[in-house]
């Protein structure tokens, strides 16, 4: 029995080696190269652009600060328009400076007399 086996790994051994041995043909050598779809140019009118995301900031800014407290009346321009110098960008309330007016005016009046 160990005869036996010893004489198939023998041959299985021999088989494997002859099998190896033997050398085929490639098959990139031997087939035809593969066909390609080509498509001719467009010919066509194009508009050179580019889309661009962001902001924008003026050239100038000027901050708007109050030097008297007062109730706006009317705000008469435009938020983000262009102003010019002298234009009127806003109205106050004048009732509470007319009456201190008034008050300040009688008391030199009280002191003349």
């Amino acid at each position: 029995m160990v005869r036996s086996c010893l004489i198939f790994l023998i041959t299985t051994v021999g088989l494997v080696a002859a099998v190896g041995c033997r050398h085929l043909p490639s098959p990139a050598a031997s087939a035809e190269p593969p066909a390609l779809p080509v498509s001719k140019p467009v010919e066509r009118e194009l508009t050179d652009y580019v889309d661009f995301t962001g902001r924008t900031n003026a050239v100038e800014a000027v901050d708007v600060r109050p030097r008297v407290t007062g109730y706006l009346m009317q705000m008469p321009f435009k938020e983000g328009s262009e102003v010019k110098k002298g234009d009127l960008l806003f109205e106050i309330d004048p009732r509470p400076y007319q009456a201190q007016l008034g008050q300040s005016q009688a008391q030199v009046e009280l002191a003349e007399a």
